[in-house]
């Protein structure tokens, strides 16, 4: 496929500043190895799937202290324009003619907001990774752009994953950088909105995990933030269970009932599976690839699960970090969510740049495992 056909199936979604649509969203650790692995993850508190085969646990109090979504926000996929963020924090998605409070740009217009040096870019990586033939896949979505203080961020969706692009970085390539990917597990929480709009503003995507007991009623409808963002969402099971202590149907259940919750609420088909503790083993694979995931696990992070001052949390993930490394934290922490922007201060400090997990790895195989970058 060349050019012309890319051309046609990108429809540029920038949170630009286009009149009436411009806003920013805002700013010792054990690794997996392979085999069968347990990681002292906490487990959250979780309501049970049908019939499923694990023990059932209160679900976790919300946070408190934390931002709250409006009353009446909707959890209903497709185009958002930042639901439950401050209107001097939204990303507006230009998709079509829909761009809530203003009137629809020409094609032309939104193209030129994107700017041609972006899409060239990232078409130019495409093609040079392959083309439709190659690991990425044809196009499959929209290209979407998000706008804060440290500029401006994009990414275009194929069908075996994301092209990321940053300003003053150009296409996110970590054959060339000192990526690590930056994960957060257990959401959504309370603070998720808050967290998103520290990264967006500082320009910064990551990888979020989550359970699938969380998304209903008010964290439901934080669901349609990720996508706009330009965050990554995998799946983090729906309990929280050990995977390793269930029946081979059990683990199936977990699995699919979580992605399918992700597809219907945020609009996006989950790549990657984080399992709880980090336990898995040779069936636990097995049982992700058939449900089209790879296993993420991960090789730095400040436990942030244990009390530890703000500096600790950042000095511990900064530590604990080098190339090709896979950072844990979690955003049902509000403390872990204070400490992010010292983290990515410590992070381009050390020289390093926080990434997805797609942007570090590429496309993964179903079953494949990893907790690092090899080689990075």
């Amino acid at each position: 496929m060349g050019l012309t056909r890319v051309l046609g199936a990108v429809v540029v979604a920038a949170a630009v500043a286009v009149a009436g649509c411009s806003a920013s969203l805002g700013g010792s650790v054990t690794s997996s190895t392979a085999g069968v692995t347990s990681q002292p993850e906490p487990a959250p508190g979780a309501d049970l799937l049908p019939t499923a085969e694990v023990t059932s646990g209160p679900e976790p109090a919300p946070d408190s202290g934390s931002p709250l979504l409006p009353a009446g926000a909707g959890a209903s996929t497709g185009t958002t324009s930042g639901t439950g963020l401050s209107d001097a924090a939204r990303a507006c998605v230009v998709v079509g003619d829909d761009c809530p409070g203003k009137t629809a740009p020409t094609g032309e217009e939104v193209r030129a907001a994107a700017g041609p040096k972006v899409f060239l870019e990232l078409v130019g990586f495409w093609e040079g990774s392959g083309g439709a033939v190659g690991a990425w896949g044809d196009p499959v979505a929209e290209h979407v752009c998000t706008e804060g203080s440290a500029g401006r961020g994009c990414g275009q969706d194929f069908e075996n994953g994301t092209i990321r692009w940053r300003e003053g970085v150009g296409v996110i390539d970590c054959a060339a950088l000192n990526c690590v990917a930056l994960t957060f597990d257990d959401g959504p929480a309370d603070d998720t909105p808050r967290l998103l709009e520290i990264l967006v503003d500082r320009n910064v995507q990551a990888t979020f995990y989550l359970l699938g007991h969380r998304m209903h009623g008010r964290l439901a409808e934080m669901m349609p933030l990720y996508a706009p963002a330009g965050m990554e969402v995998g799946n983090h099971t729906w309990n929280h269970p050990d995977l390793r202590h269930l029946s081979a149907d059990g683990v199936v259940r977990e699995l699919a009932e979580t992605s399918a919750r992700i597809e219907e609420l945020a609009g996006v088909t989950p790549r990657t599976l984080r399992p709880p503790y980090g336990a898995r083993n040779s069936a636990v694979d097995t049982a992700a690839g058939a449900a089209g995931l790879a296993v993420v696990g991960w090789s730095a992070g400040p436990e942030d699960w244990m009390p530890q001052s703000m500096e600790a949390l950042i000095d511990r993930t900064v530590a604990s970090s080098s190339r090709g490394a896979v950072i844990l934290l979690h955003d049902t922490y509000p403390a872990t969510v204070d400490a992010v922007p010292g983290i990515l201060d410590g992070l381009q400090a050390a020289g390093l740049t926080p990434v997805t997990v797609g942007d570090l790895f590429g496309p993964l195989p179903p079953g494949t495992f990893v907790a690092s970058k090899p080689g990075e």
